[in-house]
C-alpha cells in the first residue's frame, strides 16, 4: 500500500487548521481513493500486449498540444470558420482552467506515488486531467455545433479513448479522468445554457468594443499566471478577434 506524508496531503486538501478528527479522515479518505486508482491500474496493465499498448500510445497522443495545433486549424480553415473558432475560444478557455485547478490541487501522477507505473513520460500535476478534459470540451464542443449523428458517435468514442489511455499508461488516476470530464462538461452546458444568446449580444456591439471584450478577457487570465498562461492568452486573443472580425 502507498503512504504518504502529512506535508504531501496538505498539497491534497488537508488544511492546517482543521480540527485533529476532520483533518485525519480527509488524510485517509484521500489514501484510499489514491490507492484504489493505483490498483485500478495495475489491474488494467496485466493485459501488456506490444500492439495494445502501442494503440493506447497512439490515442493519447491525440489528447497531446501537438494534435490540437493540427486539428484546430484544419477545422478553421477548411470545415469552417465560425465553427472552428467557437470550439477553440471554449477549448483555450477550457485549458487555462484546467492549467489554475492542477496548480490550486497539486496533487501527484500515479507514477510518483507508484515509481515505475507510467508507460510514457508525463508532468506536472495530475488533478484534473487534461488530456480528459481537453478532449471532451474540443470534441464535444464540435459534435454540438456540426450536429450529424456520425461525428457525434466518433467524438464520443474518441473522449472515451483518449481517457482510458491516460489510465492505462499510468499517468492519471481515475479521479483525474472524473474531475477532467467534470470541469469540461460544466463549460459545454455554460456554452449550451448561455452560448447563443451571449453571441446575440456581443455580435450587436461594435467592432472596437468585441476587440476590447476579448482583450479583457485575456488581462483577466492573468491574473493568475500559469506556466502555459501565455500561449493560451494568445491563442484566445487572436481567436477571440478573428471570430469577432468575420461576424
Amino acid at each position: 500500500m502507498t503512504t504518504f506524508n502529512f506535508d504531501s496531503l496538505q498539497k491534497l486538501g488537508a488544511s492546517p487548521q482543521l480540527e485533529f478528527p476532520r483533518r485525519l479522515f480527509i488524510v485517509m479518505s484521500v489514501q484510499e481513493i489514491l490507492n484504489w486508482g493505483i490498483d485500478v491500474i495495475r489491474l488494467l496493465q496485466l493485459f501488456t500486449a506490444d500492439f495494445f499498448v502501442l494503440f493506447m500510445k497512439g490515442i493519447t497522443l491525440l489528447g497531446n498540444e501537438t494534435a490540437y495545433l493540427i486539428m484546430m486549424p484544419f477545422v478553421l480553415w477548411c470545415v469552417d470558420f465560425r465553427t472552428g473558432a467557437r470550439a477553440g475560444v471554449v477549448f483555450l478557455l477550457s485549458a487555462y482552467l484546467n492549467f489554475v485547478f492542477k496548480d490550486m490541487l497539486a496533487q501527484p501522477r500515479p507514477f510518483i506515488l507508484e515509481p515505475g507505473l507510467n508507460l510514457i513520460e508525463a508532468s506536472g500535476y495530475g488533478l484534473p486531467s487534461g488530456h480528459a478534459q481537453g478532449s471532451l470540451v474540443f470534441f464535444g464542443m464540435l459534435a454540438l455545433l456540426i450536429r450529424k449523428r456520425w461525428f457525434t458517435v466518433i467524438a464520443i468514442i474518441l473522449i472515451l479513448l483518449i481517457a482510458f489511455s491516460r489510465v492505462y499508461l499510468g499517468v492519471h488516476f481515475p479521479t483525474d479522468i472524473l474531475g477532467g470530464w467534470f470541469l469540461g462538461g460544466c463549460l459545454l452546458f455554460g456554452y449550451l445554457k448561455f452560448g447563443n444568446r451571449f453571441e446575440q449580444i456581443v455580435a450587436q456591439w461594435s467592432l472596437w468594443q468585441q476587440i476590447i471584450l476579448s482583450a479583457a478577457t485575456t488581462g483577466i487570465m492573468l491574473i493568475y499566471v500559469t506556466h502555459e498562461t501565455i500561449v493560451i492568452v494568445a491563442g484566445f486573443f487572436w481567436c477571440g478577434y478573428r471570430y469577432d472580425f468575420i461576424r
